[in-house]
């Protein structure tokens, strides 16, 4: 189930039209075609730009700020101390892996987890998968949620999860210098993880946190 991410597209539809023999027949069909609209437009050219400054193999460390779209998630909230983290969110992730299953979801990326406290004594964390679209059925052990849409902060940072701080330092020194601040829960996604490879130096962690003009 540890796909690559896969950023929430909406992807602009186009249909031939074949002649069907009369003039109001053929003018009943183009009425069908789709028109782009201009937010259909900026959102796909920024999907064009994400996929080719933060999804190449090589596009690591600070890539600047993007408008990230909504994101359709299975998601498990829950808060531990930090001895207890681990575990908590193995049993998070194993309650979603079994929705996901029983709702017949397309996974739609890697996994992720959104940290809304840094409280040593009670971390409040989500774990969550995306998904491709809206279940038929209702999850029995978690729950739906459509992450909000926001302009971010993107950062790839390659290697162990211990030296993650320094990322998130480089984060705030960039925000600051920018003059932005942090306008809501940031975001984890764990592209290359233990899961596919042992080899620490080989982990890819997308850490993506909103931000606004202060």
């Amino acid at each position: 189930m540890m796909n690559c991410i896969q950023f929430v597209c909406y992807a602009l539809g186009f249909s031939l039209l074949v002649s069907c023999g009369t003039a109001e027949q053929n003018e009943l069909n183009t009425a069908k075609v789709p028109v782009p609209t201009s937010q259909d437009t900026v959102l796909a050219r920024e999907m064009i730009r994400f996929n080719r400054e933060v999804n190449a193999p090589e596009a690591t460390g600070l890539r600047g700020v993007y408008n990230v779209p909504e994101m359709l998630s299975v998601v498990v909230l829950d808060s531990a101390p930090a001895a207890l983290v681990a575990e908590k969110r193995a049993e998070a992730f194993a309650k979603i892996e079994d929705d996901i299953k029983y709702m017949g979801a397309e996974i739609d990326g890697s996994p992720g987890s959104i940290y809304y406290n840094n409280d040593p004594a009670n971390f409040k964390f989500e774990c969550l998968m995306l998904i491709r679209e809206m279940p038929k059925l209702n999850p029995q052990k978690s729950k739906i949620v459509v992450l909000e849409a926001s302009s971010m902060v993107i950062y790839n940072h390659k290697g162990a999860y211990r030296n993650l701080n320094e990322s998130y330092s480089k984060i705030k020194a960039y925000t600051d210098s920018a003059g932005l601040y942090q306008s809501g829960p940031m975001r984890e996604f764990y592209i290359v993880s233990p899961i596919q490879t042992p080899d620490s130096m080989a982990w890819l962690t997308r850490i993506m946190v909103p931000v606004a003009k202060k």
